[in-house]
């Protein structure tokens, strides 16, 4: 969470280009250019710890708030998000873990395919 939200107010085409999945870039119907839009109204997001949701499988809490670029904390809002192993290899075989770089986000707005 730290390294997406810090990437995407400072670079929203490096995390369009490396950290949202092909599913959730198709999701933006103006592409690269809404998206981008809409992070550079914002300056940072301040959060609160990660929680994982009670009797919850990989589901965390973390509240958010988006900073304007006056340095006003906005839109202070829980996001709910899942984290999803994209390696095939370590899904399957029980003894292998997921390395960081193959972890991925999944947000309960777009968990349709989880």
């Amino acid at each position: 969470m730290n390294r997406y939200f810090s990437t995407v107010v400072e670079d929203s085409r490096e995390a369009w280009d490396t950290m949202l999945s092909k599913k959730l870039r198709d999701a933006h119907e103006n592409g690269y250019d809404e998206y981008a839009s809409f992070w550079a109204q914002w300056s940072e997001v301040r959060h609160e710890r990660v929680i994982p949701l009670p009797e919850s499988r990989n589901w965390f809490t973390i509240r958010a708030a988006y900073v304007d670029r006056d340095g006003r904390p906005q839109s202070v809002r829980p996001l709910q998000f899942r984290l999803v192993c994209v390696d095939r290899l370590a899904n399957r075989l029980p003894f292998l873990t997921c390395d960081d770089e193959d972890l991925r986000v999944r947000d309960a707005y777009n968990a349709r395919d989880n």
